[in-house]
């Protein structure tokens, strides 16, 4: 469990589980809890309470009971894969509720994102949008190549809550920024520190916005000063359209018709080889 996200204790007795707080919620304000704030009448573990039991006056509390988690959280330190990365693919987050992000693995939501169009290709091999994770895997396991994002998790999301699930779900680094505010962040410098034969890092987005770029900044500054290249590639997902009806404008003798081949372009003028 990410250090800042709420524990639950599953002690029958709130006095065993005193060092823990509980994150309560009604439509305004938020309120704070303490354990030995809480009646427990019925004796049973903290984290099956129901919000009649934490009914207070004509207040009705909720628990928030999870985060939002990475669908990947247990492989963003890289300490699942058996082969010796020389190149770091970095993401922002992949979201494991609601129900609707079907992605089997990283830049899994094919029907939207060309990264698995886009970085076989690079490679000069044939595309493998189509096919399945263990092929995507494999491909990976023989270029080096390993994956991570820069959230492992949205500890303010609240399952139950329409508009989060909304937001999670459309997949939008913008949607994430300005709607929530708590967050466990992946530690990327700590990562090539483990794994020192990365000696590439991409970022597939932009880091205009100061929330992404103060999130990036240590990486640039870990790379620089330990001779590992870093760049930022453009975004894989249906994002790219804009830079692309952008370029066809300016270069009308030259223009790239589909998508995923003007992505593929951008990516080789930033690719190590």
């Amino acid at each position: 469990m990410p250090a800042s996200a709420t524990k639950l204790e599953t002690s029958p007795s709130t006095e065993t589980c005193a060092s823990t707080v509980l994150l309560l919620r009604r439509p305004a304000p938020v309120v704070l809890l303490l354990p030995q704030q809480i009646s427990n009448p019925t004796n049973k573990p903290i984290l099956y309470l129901t919000s009649r039991l934490l009914a207070k006056g004509a207040g009705l509390y909720k628990l928030i009971s999870m985060p939002c988690n990475h669908k990947f959280q247990d492989h963003l330190d890289l300490t699942k894969i058996d082969f010796e990365p020389t190149t770091l693919i970095v993401g922002t987050f992949n979201p494991a509720w609601p129900a609707s992000n079907t992605a089997e693995w990283f830049y899994g939501n094919t029907t939207s994102n060309y990264f698995w169009d886009v970085l076989p290709r690079l490679y000069g091999e044939g595309s493998l949008i189509n096919t399945t994770q263990a092929d995507w895997k494999q491909f990976c396991r023989n270029k080096q190549i390993a994956f991570t994002d820069l959230i492992s998790s949205v500890d303010d999301a609240e399952p139950t809550n329409q508009e989060h699930a909304k937001i999670l779900g459309g997949m939008s680094d913008k949607g994430i920024e300005y709607n929530f505010e708590d967050f466990t962040f992946v530690d990327i410098p700590r990562i090539l520190q483990r794994q020192p034969t990365i000696k590439n890092v991409y970022l597939t987005r932009g880091v205009s916005e100061a929330f992404w770029k103060h999130l990036w900044n240590p990486t640039v500054q870990y790379c620089s000063r330990n001779n590992i290249r870093e760049r930022k590639l453009l975004t894989p997902s249906g994002n790219a359209l804009y830079q692309q009806g952008a370029y066809n404008v300016q270069h009308p003798e030259n223009q790239i018709p589909l998508l995923e081949d003007y992505i593929l372009m951008r990516w080789q003028q930033e690719w190590h080889f």
